[in-house]
């Protein structure tokens, strides 16, 4: 087993958690339509819609996107309030961050490779500031392509000057860490915090 210098690391889920929960109470308050009655109609009506993979490959700004959105589910609220509700999802992964930052910069360099847009990062790091110990990040808005297209893990290693044979990326999508692995990046298909960090522990020993 080589020595890995870099971990790649997803955002959602991987470094914070995702809850829809709230933010389906929150969006249904505000809505005239029944696409958002509970946190499974909420993802659908997001996560089933063209215009999110646009937006997060940057095709598509902001404006445009919560434009779409609204109209969609019928959103009473302001475009800030239609924000905050979008980014509530999320809270700290504790376990992972801790392991984040008691590796970073010593045993590994960490460096995040996610599918996002710009109303979430950079605004995670301003958020939860413990998170933001990592060297340099790849993002599918940044690179226009998402995961798992092979295609953002080459433009993501060509961007940060990394070699595929010295990183781990650690991600909750199995195609995704099949796509990585395509690259010849070394992947672990995280479910849960206590199984990742021992996966993570051995590969970096």
């Amino acid at each position: 087993m080589p020595p890995y210098r870099h971990i790649l690391a997803d955002i959602g889920v991987v470094t914070l958690r995702m809850n829809f929960a709230g933010a389906a109470v929150r969006m249904a308050a505000a809505c005239g339509k029944a696409a958002v009655r509970g946190p499974a109609a909420l993802m659908k009506a997001f996560y089933g819609d063209p215009m999110l993979a646009e937006y997060e490959c940057g095709r598509r700004g902001r404006a445009e996107f919560v434009g779409h959105f609204r109209e969609k589910v019928g959103f009473r609220g302001g475009d800030d309030e239609f924000v905050a509700i979008w980014r509530s999802v999320f809270s700290e992964n504790e376990p992972m961050i801790d392991f984040w930052r008691s590796v970073a910069g010593r045993r590994a360099d960490v460096w995040f490779f996610s599918n996002t847009g710009e109303m979430h990062v950079p605004w995670v790091y301003e958020a939860f500031p413990r998170m933001a110990v990592h060297r340099g990040q790849a993002l599918s808005y940044e690179l226009g392509v998402m995961k798992p297209d092979p295609s953002f893990f080459r433009l993501g290693l060509g961007r940060l000057g990394l070699a595929a044979e010295d990183c781990l990326f650690i991600d909750d999508q199995a195609a995704n860490c099949e796509a990585a692995r395509a690259c010849g990046i070394e992947s672990i298909h995280y479910t849960d915090a206590p199984s990742a960090l021992a996966a993570l522990r051995a590969r970096l020993r």
